[in-house]
């Protein structure tokens, strides 16, 4: 691991890792284990976070000093949730990047790298091969596009060794700030080369890419090349501020919510544009990944055709289509592109684990009913002050959010200002998570003209946590904004069967309302009392009268076998459900667990 701890500190770190010891354990779940049982040693006042004097206080024992600029540094691009501190998880991607630069990207090691490492050499002899100085060369050149295997797939990117050389090249060729940069554009712009965020602020460092005049311009280039993206997040994060996250997402235009890993938008792509026809490329990139994802997660299908693609309402050249990844495969030279994209992947347990912050810490004393403990006056201090942070931080959000509310949020009501205010919110929540309640307050700040809290609740819905209450959103807007949501994201995707009470129109000519209709359909069969209102209608089309006095079929909630059973497969359907003990109704829960699994906030 390129260290030298203290006897001390070994045997301390040792002796935590036994508890999760294990015989199959391999290089890399040791070096896991090993800074997880490090972090938790020096975290003695068990706050989950490290500050820069604490993490200071780590690498010396690790016989690895670090500076005070390094390890503000060092936070500043390993805080992911902005807290001032990093956690465990964050502590263990940070010492695993430390490694990587002891070994190959230190000024330690670049002034011992063979300069002949990356030399060409001859297959038969493996001596080095130098270029004659006279006589004539002909070179054949094989070259063959690597394909990208995962969204996340490390191995992919460019080593270490790598980028040292990179740099390395370039210092010896340029001789200003300017022609480095210059240089490193040429390097990497449309090239298989792809690198981590530490990489990608590795190279921009060293080739002056970091210079306030040119950093917009420069994180711009480099995101292109940055492997996932959560790497993108976290160089954009580490390396501009607001503002100037505002500039690149206006510079980079539909690519910015790609490379930033939010796809969920309304996307115009011109497939003679080189730019859109990257962006294309890259969106399919990660629609194959989703989809993979959902028919791995052991829940229904939300797409709008039923086929598990993310995409909706497509039209290619003004005519509706049904677009699938393979479509991408022989993407045509011309035409104009234009769908809605909808995320469908999950928080995963163990993240919304880490980044749920929204809690209530509460005094549990050990043993049941024995008295606790007395604390010496340093451990009720340090006690008091954990549970002050808590709270401090606890807050934080929501102070920020009535500041946003009386300060921030004064716009008028005109599509300028709207479209100026949703770009500041995708670039603010682009590498942050979000509950449905928090989320909420921004959308409900935002006016309702211009489809304003429409476009902030698509903005905001791949970035919540607790994406099963993202239906309270839809519940505060109007029905036209409602309408608006339905149709960019999909029924599916909205619903939540423990919270179904609401108005519905759904188009049973659409496979995924006729699917949303079965669901409603189901429960207002098996629980008690009348859960469809008063009032719920059918219609032929939709611009035709409902039939009178219409009353639900038994026969729709047969499954649909094609011999007539279930709903009809066209026509408009009108309902207002209830739930409400008032209406005589009872819910049957365990019922709307079980129909959980067919929607996106299921398993």
């Amino acid at each position: 691991l390129h260290m030298a701890p203290t006897v001390e500190t070994l045997e301390a770190i040792l002796a935590h890792m036994k508890a999760h010891w294990t015989s199959d354990l391999d290089e890399q779940d040791f070096s896991c284990q090993f800074f997880h049982a490090l972090f938790e040693i020096t975290d003695e006042d068990g706050s989950g976070g490290l500050d820069a004097t604490e993490l200071q206080g780590i690498m010396e024992k690790l016989g690895s000093p670090m500076t005070d600029h390094d390890a503000m540094l060092a936070i500043a691009q390993y805080d992911l949730d902005s807290s001032g501190t990093i956690e465990n998880f964050e502590f263990v991607e940070l010492m695993k990047s430390h490694v990587r630069f002891q070994a190959f990207g230190s000024k330690h090691s670049l002034a011992g790298l063979d300069p002949n490492r990356f030399a060409l050499r001859d297959a038969a002899t493996g001596q080095i091969w130098h270029i004659p100085i006279e006589g004539r060369l002909e070179i054949h050149f094989v070259y063959e596009r690597e394909a990208v295997l995962g969204m996340h797939d490390a191995k992919n990117r460019i080593t270490d060794a790598g980028i040292a050389q990179l740099i390395r090249n370039i210092n010896l060729q340029a001789k200003s700030p300017a022609e480095k940069l210059e240089m490193l554009y040429f390097a990497i712009n449309e090239s298989e080369i792809l690198f981590s965020a530490s990489q990608a602020y590795e190279l921009l460092e060293q080739c002056g890419g970091l210079n306030k005049e040119v950093r917009v311009a420069a994180v711009s280039h480099a995101l292109f090349q940055v492997i996932t993206a959560k790497d993108a997040q976290r160089l954009v994060s580490t390396t501009l501020n607001l503002r100037e996250r505002a500039k690149l997402k206006v510079d980079l235009g539909n690519a910015y919510a790609v490379i930033m890993g939010n796809p969920t938008a309304h996307f115009a792509l011109d497939l003679v544009n080189r730019a859109d026809r990257w962006v294309a490329r890259k969106l399919v990139e990660s629609a194959q990944t989703e989809k993979k994802m959902s028919i791995a997660s052991k829940r229904g299908d939300t797409s709008q055709h039923m086929n598990w693609e993310n995409f909706r309402n497509e039209t290619l050249d003004g005519e509706k289509f049904v677009l699938t990844t393979s479509f991408f495969n022989s993407l045509p030279q011309c035409g104009h592109l234009e769908f809605d994209y909808a995320l469908s992947h999950r928080r995963y347990e163990q993240l919304v684990k880490e980044l749920a912050k929204d809690c209530v810490f509460i005094d549990i004393p050990d043993g049941a009913g024995q008295p606790a403990a007395p604390l010496d006056p340093v451990a009720k201090a340090k006690q008091r002050w954990k549970k002050l942070r808590d709270y401090v931080r606890h807050n934080q959000f929501l102070n920020m959010l009535n500041y946003a509310r009386s300060h921030i949020f004064r716009i008028k009501n005109c599509r300028e200002e709207v479209r100026l205010k949703l770009v500041q919110i995708e670039t603010a929540v682009s590498d942050r998570y979000l509950t449905a309640e928090q989320a909420s307050r921004i959308v409900m700040s935002m006016p309702s003209g211009f489809h304003g809290r429409v476009e902030a609740a698509r903005v905001l819905f791949a970035r919540l946590i607790d994406v099963g209450n993202f239906c309270e959103i839809f519940d505060l807007l109007d029905r036209e904004d409602q309408s608006e949501l339905v149709k960019s994201l999909g029924w599916l995707n909205i619903f939540n069967p423990e919270k179904p009470d609401r108005f519905y129109e759904l188009d049973l000519s659409v496979l995924e309302d006729y699917n949303m209709a079965k669901i409603l359909i189901r429960l207002a069969v098996i629980e008690e009392g009348d859960n469809w209102l008063d009032g719920y209608t059918y219609s032929p089309t939709r611009d035709e009268a409902p039939y009178p006095h219409w009353i639900l079929p038994a026969s729709w909630d047969a499954d649909d076998t094609g011999k007539g059973e279930g709903p009809r497969r066209t026509g408009i359907l009108r309902l207002v459900f209830t739930s409400k003990l008032e209406d005589g109704c009872i819910p049957d829960w365990d019922a709307r667990r079980e129909i959980k699994n067919r929607v996106l906030c299921g398993p």
